[in-house]
């Protein structure tokens, strides 16, 4: 009872506090925004930590209370005030995924912006297969809005999803259900839970598994009519959702992330993944040492398989064996459609090149096209050796080099790779166009530099007279800029590097045998720039790139040689320079 007033006393304060209830908030229901509601999603959603079964006799501190209540803000995109106002309560129904926001872990609460609650796979092919599908969307519109979903983490991830015929054991089930349906956490109808899923190897007989409920107003993207829908939710921005779960990600703060737990649905415009979601699947997909192939990979193709994945596929085919079936609930499935199997044509993707995985302009539907055949339709075109050069990051092509979210991350021509560790080689996935991780640059031919801004995080890539500035994949309004808004000459065609020294938190930008000193706050290069080199001891001009290590020490390059430079002394160090590429990619 204690907790209730407390409760009740919060949401008393909000009311006198904030604005007065407009239109939609007068049609608030009191009883499901309530305050035996309200603790109900605060501990439903891990806001608050499980205690009785009843929810209303558990005690939780006022501190406790608000501090959930900041978090619920906090995933709901709201300010984190702890104060239950009329935008927060309106997140107690609105329609969402049903998995916890909050995964809880032996020492703390994880909110991170983007969360791995599993370890992921331990494979690179997985198996899924339809149980049944809504009679809304159809059969053929179902499995091709899955597809879809699927090919959104597939160009990210470096797996192979490979789809079974319906009603047959699976890595991932998928379904469409009900209210109760055998797993404990029942569908509570229209409006508010859309879905859920489970995350890999969590849940006894369900790890992998979705559950889309059924009585939403599905919509395919397809293009049914949605005049005969109330609320139409789209149905591949939901499946593309609930599959990151189903590969180990938890729920994201960042509204520009696919793993964002409110739903977000754009009708018509095929989803696309996050900054923080391709970080996450760099994590647990190809920085990870993992199997090309096991058992479960490698069951014998009847023909009635499809490969709904873009990325690159083994060369050799594998030798076939069974899989054993894992253990599901007993509780039996409706079905939602009288259908009794699924269309089994064989459709493959087009093989793609070992070394990189296509980029966001390929993830539409890779398996519904009558023209596509792997045998048939392979790339034929031969590499030159110098193109062969460029895409090997140990040849002399010359390269630019910087640290970005605490990888490294190596320019050339049009290619890029990521490096999480210093002296690695890359992944087997690298190298990738520049677009496939920044969109914005599609354009672009090369990047001269690139820093991470200290000020606000933003990345700034230079390429010829311009300048870009993207919040992760999303470029500002007033990008590309000319390099003369940041103080530089009109004479300038290009940067040749930049960075953020240690030493003074103030920005360089390096050209030829010059550099300027920029100052973030006040937008201005410093009086009394350029200046040459020369104050830079010991470094060769000009410099290829400049970047500050995680050790906060400052590295330049030139060639395929790099110094370490003595802030203190201002001096290149003793022993230097040593070698890039065995040093920095593991050559």
């Amino acid at each position: 009872m204690k907790t209730l007033l407390i409760l009740t006393a919060i949401i008393s304060v909000a009311h006198v506090g904030s604005r007065p209830i407009g239109n939609d908030d007068n049609s608030l229901d009191p009883a499901p925004h309530g305050p035996v509601a309200t603790i109900d999603f605060l501990r439903k959603y891990g806001y608050l930590e499980s205690g009785s079964s009843n929810s209303s006799e558990t005690i939780y501190t006022e501190e406790k209370i608000r501090e959930g209540i900041s978090l619920m803000q906090k995933f709901g995109g709201l300010e984190p005030t702890g104060i239950l106002d009329n935008s927060t309560l309106q997140l107690l129904t609105k329609s969402r995924c049903g998995v916890a926001d909050v995964v809880q872990s032996n020492d703390h609460k994880r909110t991170r912006r983007f969360a791995i609650a599993s370890k992921g796979w331990n494979k690179r092919t997985l198996t899924y297969s339809f149980q049944n599908w809504s009679p809304k969307i159809g059969q053929e519109s179902a499995i091709k809005d899955m597809t879809k979903a699927f090919n959104v983490w597939a160009d990210y991830s470096n797996l192979r999803f490979k789809q079974k015929p319906a009603n047959t054991d699976a890595d991932i089930l998928i379904s469409f259900r009900r209210g109760y349906h055998g797993d404990s956490y029942p569908f509570d109808g229209k409006g508010h839970v859309l879905a859920h899923a489970y995350y890999p190897n969590d849940y006894e007989g369900l790890a992998g598994d979705v559950h889309f409920d059924e009585d939403e107003d599905w919509w395919s993207s397809s293009g049914q009519p949605t005049d005969k829908l109330e609320h139409p939710i789209s149905f591949v921005d939901v499946a593309a959702h609930e599959l990151g779960h189903s590969l180990g990600l938890s729920h994201s703060t960042d509204q520009e992330s696919i793993m964002f737990p409110y739903y977000q649905g754009k009708l018509g415009k095929t989803p696309a993944l996050g900054y923080d979601d391709i970080l996450a699947m760099y994590q647990l997909y190809i920085q990870r040492d993992i199997p090309v192939g096991n058992e479960s990979d490698n069951e014998e193709d009847d023909g009635m398989d499809r490969y709904t994945s873009s990325t690159s596929r083994p060369t050799v085919r594998p030798s076939m064996t069974t899989t054993t079936t894992r253990p599901r609930p007993t509780t039996q499935v409706s079905k939602v459609t009288t259908s009794p199997t699924i269309t089994t044509t064989t459709e493959r993707t087009t093989t793609r090149p070992s070394t990189a995985p296509p980029t966001r302009s390929t993830t539409s539907s890779s398996t519904s096209s009558e023209n596509e055949n792997s045998d048939s339709n392979e790339d034929k075109s031969v590499e030159t050796d110098y193109e062969k050069s460029v895409k090997n990051i140990c040849s002399n092509v010359p390269f630019k080099i910087t640290f970005l979210r605490n990888e490294i991350f190596v320019f050339r021509g049009q290619y890029m790779w990521r490096l999480a560790v210093r002296g690695a080689p890359p992944p087997p996935a690298y190298p990738v166009t520049i677009n496939h991780l920044f969109s914005p640059l599609s354009h672009l031919q090369r990047v001269d530099a690139a820093y991470e801004r200290d000020l606000d995080g933003q990345l700034i890539f230079f390429s010829g007279s311009n300048y870009w500035e993207l919040d992760g994949t999303t470029a500002s309004p007033e990008s590309p800029k000319p390099l003369t808004e940041l103080g530089l000459p009109s004479t300038l065609k290009k940067l040749d590097a930049a960075f953020v020294w240690e030493k003074n938190g103030l920005t360089y930008f390096f050209s030829g045998h010059q550099y300027w000193r920029y100052n973030e706050t006040t937008k201005k290069v410093d009086d009394g720039y350029p200046l040459s080199m020369e104050r830079w001891g010991g470094v060769p001009t000009p410099v290829d790139s400049v970047l500050r290590w995680k050790d906060g020490k400052t590295y330049f390059f030139q060639g395929d040689d790099f110094w370490r430079f003595d802030d203190v002394a201002v001096f290149v160090e003793e022993h230097f320079p040593l070698k890039t590429k065995s040093y920095w990619f593991g050559c």
